[in-house]
């Protein structure tokens, strides 16, 4: 991937500038919405806020809706294709990852014209202007972030595999230091001066990290990171983190840094399940709240009622499919477990063991079934 034919985007305000700048889909477009909404609400009339989408898909349609939305005279919105650079990449994209993380890695190219940038996700709502944000001294920093506090639990919760993978492979100097790259300050000159975005995009082009690009920025400016206090991005405990005891599986030392925080600053809603899939996790009324005042509320309230009728749906058809086979899984289950006691071939007994509790499985999902109808 050759950087270096990237030209830096000109400037649109020349004083108490903050530039801010987002990754996002096309199909994403009404969630960052959002996240623009609350930095209109929270912002200053007396600073310029100039923002930066990076994206590879943007339709005309939704850029017009966020261009209408920032029509204050102190708000610039622009949108920059980074088709070109990320189209012929085949690049480590797990579980609900998007390929737009990585837009993140060359931005820095794009805004040298800037001495210093906001970085943030598009999951995000602000709860104080970024321009308190903005004001902390990087100069002898490659960035500013908060600790990952979920990563704290993850450790606790998975043990030693992945401990030995942040020491091992990211060399880090202490696994409680690992920073969360969804709000980020961004000293633009250190990056420059120091390659930084060649280096990692080469570094995640040759290496699929556990956690994609925040991995790779970890593994090459842990040391360099001016760690901001966590009320600056403040991941909400998720139902399925409250099942797995994630508070109780984090240090000593994050636990308590997660736990001070009163009065988040900016809410990530962090992890798989956002306010807009489940209205009822933390902290979704304050998102909702937001919402409820873009152009994109009647959409994003339908879009999550088809996606709840839709796994309704499925969750039916799966159940009627194992009630119309419910005798079939008994019939299977008794002739495994038959084989199993009449087999001597040890491999054979271990096939027909798993066999066997595959249907007992099907059979217990059948009855509890009914059991909650």
């Amino acid at each position: 991937m050759n950087l270096e034919t990237i030209k830096p985007i000109e400037k649109i305000f020349e004083e108490n500038v903050i530039p801010i700048t987002f990754s996002s889909s096309d199909s994403f477009a009404p969630y960052l919405a959002v996240t623009i909404k609350s930095i209109i609400d929270k912002s200053d009339d007396s600073y310029n806020y100039d923002l930066v989408v990076f994206t590879k898909d943007m339709s005309d349609y939704n850029k017009k809706i966020l261009t209408q939305m920032c029509n204050k005279d102190n708000f610039s919105i622009r949108f920059v294709n980074v088709k070109e650079f990320f189209d012929k990449l085949n690049l480590y994209t797990p579980a609900h990852i998007t390929i737009e993380t990585y837009f993140r890695l060359i931005i820095p190219k794009y805004m040298s014209n800037y001495k210093k940038i906001l970085f943030l996700d598009s999951d995000l709502i602000i709860c104080e202007d970024v321009k308190n944000l903005f004001k902390y001294d990087i100069s002898d920093y490659a960035l500013a972030a908060t600790e990952e506090c979920l990563m704290s639990a993850l450790l606790g919760i998975y043990g030693k595999k992945v401990v030995d993978y942040m020491y091992e492979r990211l060399k880090l100097k202490d696994v409680d230091r690992y920073f969360q790259a969804g709000v980020m300050l961004i000293n633009i000159d250190y990056f420059n001066l120091h390659d930084c975005s060649s280096k990692l995009m080469d570094m995640v082009c040759n290496f699929n990290y556990n956690i994609v690009d925040q991995d790779a920025m970890n593994e090459l400016l842990n040391d360099k990171c001016y760690w901001l206090p966590n009320e600056w991005n403040y991941p909400p405990l998720q139902k399925h983190m409250k099942l797995k005891n994630y508070i109780e599986n984090m240090s000593d030392f994050i636990r308590n840094k997660y736990l001070s925080v009163k009065n988040p600053k900016i809410l990530h809603f962090a992890d798989r399940s956002k306010p807009w899939i489940d209205a009822s996790e933390d902290y979704a009324t304050v998102w909702w709240k937001v919402a409820k005042t873009t152009p994109y509320y009647e959409y994003i309230l339908s879009n999550m009622m088809d996606k709840k009728l839709e796994k309704y749906n499925n969750s039916n058809i799966y159940f009627i499919k194992n009630v119309k086979n419910y005798k079939l899984y008994c019939l299977k289950y008794w002739k495994f477990k038959f084989l199993e006691l009449i087999t001597i071939n040890k491999h054979k007994k271990e096939h027909y063991i798993y066999k066997k509790n595959l249907y007992k499985g099907r059979i217990l999902q059948v009855k509890q079934a009914f059991k909650s109808v």
